[in-house]
């Protein structure tokens, strides 16, 4: 309402901040599909958490940072798939979030160049996955995305050392303890070489 000094909602009942930048609780009932409305720079930790009967989300390009657990266990969500990972956002970028693997028997998983962040427990179980690639596309990796995945061998990604840091976010120890290879320094020997990968 006009009254409430702190927070705002939408006529689905979307709970949001006053000025409506941050998207803070969709009703676990909501089903569907539900549009966040352009302007939203941030989409809570819990936002979408088990809204296990909504269909899809679309999300705009204002989006600049996605919680941890934001849209888990939202189990019907149509996704878009690209090398062994389900993909949602909007129809510019389809691949904006990763939200999961597309089996844990996986063993290396090329996320796509488009992708701006990795959802909690994405990857989780993936006892198997052993490479990674990324492009520098990615803005936030959540808490826990590579959740049990001790088979991490090799990380490839397609930017500096410094943006690596700024991008792992929360506990993410088994992206740590891989090897990790960066093509993202102004050098000869440290452009990527591989154009599938970067």
């Amino acid at each position: 309402s006009d009254y409430n000094k702190n927070y705002s909602s939408d006529d689905a009942g979307v709970l949001f901040d006053k000025n409506k930048e941050t998207l803070i609780c969709v009703p676990a009932g909501k089903y569907g599909t539900y549009n966040v409305p352009d302007g939203v720079v941030t989409i809570s930790e819990n936002a979408v958490y088990g809204c296990s009967n909504l269909t899809g989300v679309t999300i705009p390009d204002s989006v600049q940072h996605v919680g941890d657990y934001a849209f888990y266990d939202c189990k019907k969500l149509a996704c878009t798939t690209y090398d062994n990972a389900k993909y949602i956002g909007n129809s510019n970028n389809p691949y904006m979030v990763l939200l999961a693997a597309t089996s844990t028997g996986i063993t290396s998983c090329m996320v796509h160049p488009q992708t701006r962040f990795i959802e909690s427990y994405a990857f989780s179980s993936c006892t198997a996955l052993k490479d990674i690639f990324m492009q520098d596309s990615i803005i936030g990796i959540a808490s826990y995305a590579f959740s049990r995945c001790s088979a991490i061998k090799n990380i490839t990604y397609c930017g500096t050392e410094a943006q690596w840091n700024e991008i792992v976010l929360g506990d993410n120890s088994e992206l740590l303890k891989a090897t990790r290879t960066y093509h993202g320094e102004a050098t000869a020997e440290a452009n990527c070489t591989t154009p599938s990968v970067c």
